[in-house]
């Protein structure tokens, strides 16, 4: 079985996640849905996608939390130490 974060397809995973987010009904979407997606798109790599997400729970009136602000963190610093 492939772990799809370290997969080639790191970009489609984050994708993946948005789309999943995005079909939820609105009522089963809160901090902690945006925190896994936060947490999937660092873990792919993808700080752009990460980043996204943490303004998707900023628009719907959400503020991030420490958890999220982690995630954001680890994503960025192993997008560095990947190059």
């Amino acid at each position: 079985m492939t772990d799809t974060c370290t997969s080639p397809n790191t970009g489609f995973t984050s994708l993946q996640a948005m789309r999943f987010v995005q079909l939820l009904p609105r009522r089963y979407v809160d901090a902690r849905t945006y925190n896994m997606l936060v947490s999937v798109c660092a873990a792919a790599g993808d700080v752009k996608s990460a980043l996204h997400a943490a303004d998707m729970l900023r628009s719907t009136g959400g503020k991030p939390d420490t958890i999220m602000y982690t995630n954001l963190i680890a994503g960025v610093r192993s997008n560095r130490s990947a190059r």
